[in-house]
Protein backbone atom coordinates (compact mmCIF):
# COMPACT_ATOMS: atom_id res chain seq x y z
CA UNK A 1 0.00 0.00 0.00
CA UNK A 2 1.63 3.72 -0.87
CA UNK A 3 1.89 6.07 1.53
CA UNK A 4 -0.24 8.09 -0.29
CA UNK A 5 -3.22 6.39 -0.81
CA UNK A 6 -3.37 6.17 3.38
CA UNK A 7 -3.45 9.53 3.57
CA UNK A 8 -5.86 10.38 1.20
CA UNK A 9 -7.72 7.19 2.80
CA UNK A 10 -8.12 8.58 6.70
CA UNK A 11 -9.54 12.37 5.64
CA UNK A 12 -11.91 10.99 3.22
CA UNK A 13 -13.41 8.25 6.34
CA UNK A 14 -12.81 11.12 8.99
CA UNK A 15 -15.14 14.00 7.32
CA UNK A 16 -17.48 11.51 6.36
CA UNK A 17 -18.06 9.79 9.33
CA UNK A 18 -18.05 13.45 10.54
CA UNK A 19 -20.87 14.58 7.83
CA UNK A 20 -22.72 11.84 8.46
CA UNK A 21 -23.07 11.53 11.99
CA UNK A 22 -23.82 15.92 11.73
CA UNK A 23 -26.83 15.15 8.93
CA UNK A 24 -28.25 12.05 11.27
CA UNK A 25 -27.98 14.41 14.43
CA UNK A 26 -29.49 17.39 12.95
CA UNK A 27 -32.51 15.31 11.38
CA UNK A 28 -32.81 13.43 14.38
CA UNK A 29 -33.46 17.28 16.47
CA UNK A 30 -35.09 18.85 13.17
CA UNK A 31 -37.93 20.03 15.84
CA UNK A 32 -35.10 22.20 17.56
CA UNK A 33 -34.14 23.58 14.29
CA UNK A 34 -37.76 23.98 13.11
CA UNK A 35 -38.48 26.10 16.45
CA UNK A 36 -35.69 28.37 15.62
CA UNK A 37 -37.25 28.88 12.16
CA UNK A 38 -34.02 26.95 10.39
CA UNK A 39 -34.34 24.97 7.96
CA UNK A 40 -32.79 22.00 9.11
CA UNK A 41 -31.77 20.28 6.15
CA UNK A 42 -30.60 23.50 4.49
CA UNK A 43 -28.61 24.55 8.01
CA UNK A 44 -26.91 21.13 7.70
CA UNK A 45 -26.03 21.19 4.57
CA UNK A 46 -24.07 24.75 4.92
CA UNK A 47 -22.35 23.68 7.56
CA UNK A 48 -21.25 20.48 6.02
CA UNK A 49 -20.18 22.90 3.30
CA UNK A 50 -18.20 25.65 5.83
CA UNK A 51 -16.38 22.41 7.30
CA UNK A 52 -15.55 20.87 4.50
CA UNK A 53 -13.81 24.21 3.01
CA UNK A 54 -11.98 24.76 6.18
CA UNK A 55 -11.00 21.18 6.10
CA UNK A 56 -8.91 21.94 3.13
CA UNK A 57 -6.53 24.21 4.90
CA UNK A 58 -5.52 21.20 7.22
CA UNK A 59 -6.23 17.76 5.02
CA UNK A 60 -4.51 16.62 1.90
CA UNK A 61 -8.30 16.03 0.26
CA UNK A 62 -11.51 16.96 1.05
CA UNK A 63 -14.91 15.33 -0.23
CA UNK A 64 -16.65 16.61 -3.50
CA UNK A 65 -19.83 17.82 -1.70
CA UNK A 66 -20.66 19.54 -5.00
CA UNK A 67 -20.77 16.03 -6.35
CA UNK A 68 -24.69 15.67 -7.60
CA UNK A 69 -25.06 12.69 -5.40
CA UNK A 70 -23.67 13.77 -2.61
CA UNK A 71 -26.15 15.45 -0.75
CA UNK A 72 -28.76 13.12 -1.57
CA UNK A 73 -26.83 9.96 -0.53
CA UNK A 74 -26.20 11.86 2.71
CA UNK A 75 -30.10 13.11 3.58
CA UNK A 76 -31.45 9.44 2.48
CA UNK A 77 -29.12 7.91 4.83
CA UNK A 78 -30.72 10.53 7.23
CA UNK A 79 -34.30 9.57 6.46
CA UNK A 80 -33.67 5.80 6.80
CA UNK A 81 -31.86 6.30 10.50
CA UNK A 82 -35.46 8.08 11.63
CA UNK A 83 -37.43 4.56 10.36
CA UNK A 84 -34.88 2.89 12.26
CA UNK A 85 -35.56 4.89 15.48
CA UNK A 86 -39.53 4.78 14.17
CA UNK A 87 -39.26 0.75 14.34
CA UNK A 88 -37.13 1.05 17.28
CA UNK A 89 -39.79 2.55 19.20
CA UNK A 90 -42.68 0.31 17.77
CA UNK A 91 -44.11 -2.41 19.63
CA UNK A 92 -43.53 -5.25 17.11
CA UNK A 93 -42.19 -8.16 18.36
CA UNK A 94 -37.56 -7.86 18.10
CA UNK A 95 -37.31 -10.24 15.43
CA UNK A 96 -39.77 -8.04 13.18
CA UNK A 97 -38.06 -5.04 13.90
CA UNK A 98 -34.77 -6.70 12.80
CA UNK A 99 -36.62 -7.68 9.47
CA UNK A 100 -37.59 -4.21 8.94
CA UNK A 101 -34.12 -2.61 9.81
CA UNK A 102 -32.04 -4.89 7.60
CA UNK A 103 -32.82 -3.29 4.40
CA UNK A 104 -32.40 0.27 5.54
CA UNK A 105 -29.08 -0.53 7.49
CA UNK A 106 -28.11 -1.95 4.46
CA UNK A 107 -29.16 1.03 2.34
CA UNK A 108 -27.27 3.32 4.65
CA UNK A 109 -23.97 1.68 4.69
CA UNK A 110 -24.21 1.49 0.54
CA UNK A 111 -25.16 5.02 0.26
CA UNK A 112 -22.40 5.58 2.66
CA UNK A 113 -19.81 3.15 0.42
CA UNK A 114 -21.04 5.22 -2.43
CA UNK A 115 -20.32 8.94 -0.95
CA UNK A 116 -16.34 7.44 0.32
CA UNK A 117 -15.93 6.11 -3.69
CA UNK A 118 -16.91 9.79 -4.63
CA UNK A 119 -13.54 11.00 -5.90
CA UNK A 120 -11.88 13.61 -3.14
CA UNK A 121 -10.63 16.85 -4.00
CA UNK A 122 -7.48 17.40 -3.94
CA UNK A 123 -7.09 20.33 -1.34
CA UNK A 124 -2.95 20.13 -1.85
CA UNK A 125 -3.09 21.29 -5.31
CA UNK A 126 -5.60 23.92 -4.51
CA UNK A 127 -3.93 25.87 -2.13
CA UNK A 128 -1.30 28.76 -2.95
CA UNK A 129 2.40 28.15 -2.42
CA UNK A 130 3.68 29.52 0.96
CA UNK A 131 7.25 30.38 0.71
Amino acid sequence: MSGRWVSCFNPTYVHLSVFATHSLTVRERSDFYDALGMDAIAFDQEVIRQTNNTSARAFPTILNVDHPQFFPRLNRCAERNLQLKAIDESSAPQWLKTMRKLPLQLGIVGDLLRLYLIKPIDAEATREMVL
